[in-house]
């Protein structure tokens, strides 16, 4: 079994790929245009019960939501931060 660190290596290795590929998302409506294909093609074979290609597919999102973070910084000329503290919605 591989590590969470092994797992991000292969997302990160193939953010890289894409990018050198296809180039940066115009804006973060592509991005996540992107992103959300992704996740259906994951969401196929889920429901396909193929284990590998959905292994396969999630890679591919992580790869993309890394790519969306890091654009999004570049876009609006932030630097990605670490979530400390994660806000809970109130009920109504």
């Amino acid at each position: 079994m591989k590590t969470i660190r092994e797992i991000a290596d292969l997302m990160v290795a193939e953010a890289e790929r894409a990018e050198r590929r296809h180039g940066p998302h115009s804006a973060s409506h592509h991005s996540f245009g992107v992103l959300m294909e992704e996740v259906d093609e994951l969401w196929d074979e889920v429901k396909r019960d193929d284990v590998d290609c959905a292994n396969h597919e999630a890679i591919q999102v992580g790869a993309m939501a890394i790519r969306f973070i890091r654009e999004s910084a570049r876009w609006n000329g932030l630097e990605p931060k670490p979530m400390i503290k994660v806000r809970k919605r109130k009920a109504k």
